[in-house]
């Protein structure tokens, strides 16, 4: 399985199983102990948020149907007190669902964006399309991991297709290795902490 190219720099002891690689972070100082974050939602993001969410769970907690009017046209229903409306979403946030996990090196101070959902994993690439909103926006984050403080081993495991030709497969048009190995649909990120004791960190479905 391939490593994305952002994180090859940075990859040692990869190994695979089936459509699975795992492999431990390391700083190009050769250190391998980090501190991490990761970005939460300020208040404020939170309040501007609270309705398409509200709304989402609404649509989707209840029965649902799916029409097509005189012109093809699909559309999506749900119940609201006992009658069928159409879905209107309110707008979402631009911000809403940015994911971003970042590790700092403890010798060199060297930062390393392990994820981050606008630019990395298969919907970066082939499905969303950034706003200069997006583009622009600096996350707030927030330390994970040991509740001390200490340092960690960082170690991530990804999953891509199974293989280059299934990925060319579902995609329905040629891609590089590269563009494969970018596209990882899945990722896990772990600390290992002085104990030894290994604590899933991040998780993300990234297609």
């Amino acid at each position: 399985m391939p490593i994305p190219e952002y994180l090859q720099k940075y990859a040692v002891d990869p190994q695979t199983k089936k459509n699975h690689t795992a492999f431990d972070l390391r700083c190009t100082c050769g250190h391998g102990l980090f501190h991490a974050s990761r970005r939460v939602e300020t208040k404020e993001e939170k309040r501007a948020v609270k309705p398409y969410y509200d709304y989402l769970l609404m649509v989707f907690s209840g029965p649902r149907k799916v029409t097509k009017d005189e012109n093809g046209t699909t559309r999506h229903w749900h119940t609201e007190n006992g009658e069928w409306v159409e879905d209107n979403y309110p707008e979402r946030p631009f911000f809403a669902g940015i994911e971003v996990f970042r590790v700092t090196c403890t010798a060199c101070g060297h930062e390393i964006t392990v994820f981050d959902s606008r630019y990395h994993g298969y919907d970066a690439l082939y499905c969303d399309e950034l706003t200069p909103e997006a583009k622009a926006y600096e996350p707030t984050l927030r330390p994970t991991g040991s509740r001390d403080g200490s340092p960690m081993r960082i170690v991530l495991r990804l999953e891509h297709d199974e293989s280059l030709e299934e990925f060319r497969e579902n995609m329905g048009a040629e891609a590089t290795p590269e563009e494969y190995a970018d596209a990882f649909t899945w990722i896990w990120i772990y600390g290992i902490g002085e104990n030894g004791k290994k604590k899933k960190l991040f998780e993300s479905e990234t297609a």
